[in-house]
């Protein structure tokens, strides 16, 4: 029976987790775009409650239409050791919404609300490529940092002041995903990536700097 040494398989791992290493740039940027569009979620829920907008307003029987744009973003990842990079992440996000609430009185009317966010995210990332045949990169990344929101709000909604939502633990950033590129040419590739924090799933272009 032919038996495989401990010597050997521990020798083959080594050297298949070296190359799987191989690719390691020192630069990347990397646009994409998102989905689905969770901000929707955040609008269609705002009026549970009923009189959220105004004290007079009862929630009607017609459903709330919703339409997203984005996630729009933008990925810049510096190396700083092997295996560790600063990760810049910025993206942009859209939702909008017409209401169909009723008065007292019994009138209904349609109101619109628009809203806009961008989140700017600074964190030291781990990523290990754990992948790399030929053009083919796949990778891991984990992470923790801090995130800067901007909301912007747009609405018909006579005596309504948008207040963002906000507590100081939505300000810590944990980034963990799995990813796979490939590359059209030297130091360009297309990739998709699923994981949490953002878009559950992004795909887009990455332009590496060696």
């Amino acid at each position: 029976m032919f038996k495989v040494s401990p010597i050997l398989l521990l020798s083959l791992f080594i050297f298949s987790t070296v190359c799987a290493q191989e690719y390691n740039p020192k630069f990347e940027i990397r646009p994409y775009i998102g989905w689905p569009n969770l901000h929707q979620n955040i609008i269609s829920n705002t009026r549970l409650g009923g009189n959220v907008f105004h004290p007079e307003f009862v929630k009607s029987d017609d459903p709330v239409t919703t339409k997203g744009l984005g996630h729009f973003g933008l990925d810049l990842r510096l190396k700083l050791f092997k295996n560790l990079r600063l990760n810049l992440n910025t993206y942009w996000v859209r939702s909008s919404a017409e209401y169909f609430v009723r008065s007292s009185n019994g009138d209904t009317t349609k109101y619109l609300f628009e809203l806009q966010r961008t989140k700017i995210a600074c964190v030291p990332q781990f990523t290990y490529f754990f992948y790399n045949e030929a053009r083919t990169i796949a990778y891991f990344n984990a992470g923790a940092g801090y995130n800067a929101k901007f909301w912007k709000a747009n609405e018909s909604i006579p005596d309504y002041e948008f207040d963002p939502p906000y507590n100081l633990f939505e300000s810590f950033e944990l980034r963990l995903g799995i990813g796979i590129q490939y590359f059209i040419l030297t130091n360009l590739a297309v990739f998709a990536e699923a994981g949490i924090s953002g878009a559950p799933i992004s795909a887009g272009i990455t332009l590496a700097f060696e």
